[in-house]
């Protein structure tokens, strides 16, 4: 299958559905066909059409010299249309691989028509993406069913079901009966179907052909219909998307200020032609437009730049703290109903104008700002909300919270022409849409995380109740139960947490061998650092009744 899928595939994917590429191989393809002045469909039969010839021309030729041909024409080939820039350097890997799967097939005819399907395999991907290829094997399956090889159907026993291929796979006193009874059956009609067999001649034979070679021409003109209408037309190849890695929302003078920041592939291989190049020029641009709404300002940034603005690799969506006050109902209305941005998009508060801190950041371990962000969230860094937690909470009449991104200023022996790194800060809350008081600190939102089951691990200290010296502790395995109730006194919640905490270091002079100095320790814990020690203290912001 790879030697007849794997070009289709690139294709389909690089042209219709880049968001199923990962963000960092997305730029690394993206930036090889920055100077690439062909569609991939046309770079994919052009590198194929010159593999097979190669491959002709190695059997032609004496079989001294024909291996050697055929090697160091690819590697001359391959070598010098990348740097001319005709093909990509990922166009050349896609097509090795297809050939050397080729090459592993053991029958040659077989391998022979998946050379010959890969061609229009190839077209229907260009044409109509990942629901082409879908199609295009629908007509294999639907011609290999209508095949027979001396008589058999050619998918037998998958397809008709025999009794006789089951019985060698399944064993039961049922399919025992059921084949004697049909082996006296069977001798009974034997004279009978002798007879009827030999008065079938060639004209029946035909007829059945006949019906199969219809039935598959009725079965394509219905693929064909369903392809046409299926209204797959949006090919646009990588070289003309703006792919958005952060959405930056701000309030400025009662309009929304969006940026939007946008990878420069073009600024990301030093040396090729018709790149910037240079390490010293930044890989990501923020374009910035104000609007009434979210959708006015996204048009004027679409206005503004001249390649198709997507939002396929948007996983973080940043606000400055006078937008969330305003209210983020708006931003949640917009990508609900945006097809393009998902639901499971995280997102983040900075303190001020949002804007000027995240262009102004250093990203000293990663390439791009969004990198750190996915790497805070796949690790469990950091408080993570998505849009469709915000969605829950609204539905459900309850409060939602958004992490907080803390800047500080770079180290003087840091070189950097940004004057600011990020790093994870404390938590705010929602209500109703809007950010309101008070703002938890990083070990309250811990006990945020851990309420809400994104805590794996923590690192804490705790004074000794012995001496009243710190005691260092390292926890995992955190699991939390919350569970609401309801007495004479009203309504309340119990938070129920369990851990393994382990001792990393100590300045106390505390007898760990004594159980009365164990059960002493717990309780500190409980006192400083539980979860219910800290929400306590931070219950019922901004109004509200209940009980912890």
């Amino acid at each position: 299958m790879t030697s007849l899928l794997l070009p289709s595939f690139y294709i389909a994917i690089t042209t219709f559905h880049p968001e199923m590429i990962p963000f960092d191989l997305l730029i690394s393809v993206s930036s090889s066909r920055e100077i690439v002045p062909f569609p991939a469909l046309m770079e994919a039969l052009m590198m194929e059409v010159a593999f097979e010839a190669l491959r002709e021309a190695s059997v032609r030729i004496p079989k001294s010299i024909g291996q050697a041909v055929s090697i160091i024409g690819a590697l001359i080939i391959g070598t010098a249309a990348v740097q001319a820039g005709i093909v990509s350097a990922a166009m050349v890997i896609i097509v090795s691989l297809t050939g050397i799967a080729s090459f592993i097939i053991p029958n040659f005819d077989l391998g022979l028509s998946f050379r010959l399907l890969r061609f229009p395999m190839m077209l229907l991907a260009g044409a109509f993406g990942i629901f082409g290829i879908a199609c295009g094997m629908i007509l294999i399956y639907v011609h290999m069913l209508n095949l027979e090889s001396f008589g058999m159907p050619y998918l037998s026993p998958l397809t008709p079901p025999d009794r006789e291929c089951a019985q060698g796979y399944v064993h039961t006193d049922a399919v025992v009966e059921d084949a004697e009874a049909a082996d006296d059956g069977d001798r009974s009609e034997s004279d009978q179907t002798k007879g009827r067999n030999a008065r079938l001649g060639a004209k029946q034979r035909g007829g059945r052909r006949l019906k199969a070679l219809l039935r598959l021409w009725k079965m394509t003109g219905l693929a064909a219909a369903i392809v046409f209408l299926a209204g797959c037309w949006s090919a646009t190849e990588l070289n003309n998307r703006a792919f958005v890695s952060v959405m930056i929302l701000d309030s400025k003078n009662d309009e929304v200020e969006l940026t939007l920041g946008i990878p420069l592939t073009n600024r990301l291989i030093p040396g090729q032609t018709g790149g910037t190049g240079g390490g010293s020029q930044r890989p990501v641009a923020y374009v910035t437009r104000s609007g009434r709404t979210v959708e006015e300002a996204l048009q004027k940034i679409q206005g503004d730049i001249p390649r198709k603005v997507a939002f396929g690799q948007t996983h973080s969506i940043i606000m400055g703290s006078r937008f969330a006050q305003r209210g983020i109902g708006p931003l949640i209305e917009f990508i609900s109903r945006n097809p393009f941005l998902k639901l499971n998009t995280s997102l983040f508060l900075v303190e001020g104008i949002a804007r000027n801190k995240v262009s102004e950041t250093s990203t000293t371990f990663e390439r791009f700002f969004i990198s750190v962000l996915n790497g805070y969230v796949r690790n469990h860094q950091i408080l993570n909300t998505t849009v469709k937690d915000l969605m829950f909470s609204k539905a459900n009449g309850g409060d939602g919270f958004l992490p907080i991104l803390r800047f500080q200023a770079m180290e003087p022996s840091v070189k950097s022409d940004m004057t600011e790194n990020v790093g994870t800060g404390g938590a705010a809350i929602l209500r109703e849409g809007k950010m309101i008081p008070p703002v938890f600190s990083p070990e309250e939102t811990s006990s945020v995380r851990a309420a809400a089951g994104q805590l794996r691990e923590y690192i804490y200290s705790v004074p000794s109740p012995t001496d009243g010296k710190a005691i260092g502790f390292y926890t995992s395995s955190l699991r939390t139960q919350i569970r609401p109730f309801k007495d004479r006194d009203g309504l309340g919640i119990v938070i129920r947490s369990y851990s393994n905490a382990g001792i990393i270091a100590s300045d106390s002079d505390i007898d760990l061998s004594k159980q009365e100095n164990i059960a002493r320790l717990e309780k500190e814990i409980k006192k400083n650092r539980g979860c219910v020690a800290i929400v306590r203290n931070r219950q019922n912001p901004g109004g509200g009744s209940g009980r912890i």
